[in-house]
């Protein structure tokens, strides 16, 4: 009994520094990647009326969320990767000669940034992930430049 107990105790612990040994080779293998956050003060934009005499500055508990999706709209990124080239960027980090597409390089923006609030807070926070740490930061201030541009906008 002692010796099968011995023989699966021996083989769980090789097949844990196995795995251990692989994990970290993985690790060491993968490309770095950097993250960049910018973080906007928000508010909503407060009008003397609504509809029916109600103050417009009554809670919404969507806009929050509306504005996530702003943030990550087509309008918004589209004009972040037209003002930093990223197709192009993007195309000669894979070896490509021609542009990336916008759609396509919406898409990849999109899977690599994120857009949260902290908790209790009026705060936007909007983090990018790139293997440039400089371009990750160019990206995220980016994206808060024509997303406050476009508010403003909108406001005047």
């Amino acid at each position: 009994m002692k010796t099968v107990s011995a023989v699966i105790g021996t083989g769980l612990l090789v097949f844990g520094l196995g795995l251990a040994g692989l994990s970290a080779i993985w690790l060491v293998l993968q490309p770095r990647e950097y993250e960049a956050t910018t973080r906007l003060a928000v508010e909503k934009h407060q009008m003397d009326e609504g509809a029916l005499g109600v103050p417009a500055s009554a809670f919404d508990p969507y806009w929050v969320q509306t504005e996530f999706e702003r943030i990550q709209s087509k309008a918004i990124l589209f004009q972040v990767i037209s003002n930093l080239d990223l197709g192009r960027s993007w195309a000669l980090r894979t070896g490509k000669s021609e542009s990336i597409s916008l759609n396509d390089a919406y898409v990849r923006l999109k899977g690599n940034m994120e857009v949260r609030q902290p908790r209790n807070t009026s705060l936007i926070s909007i983090t990018v992930r790139s293997v440039d740490p400089a371009e990750a930061a160019d990206i995220s201030n980016e994206i808060t430049r024509v997303y406050s541009e476009t508010l403003l906008q909108e406001r005047w």
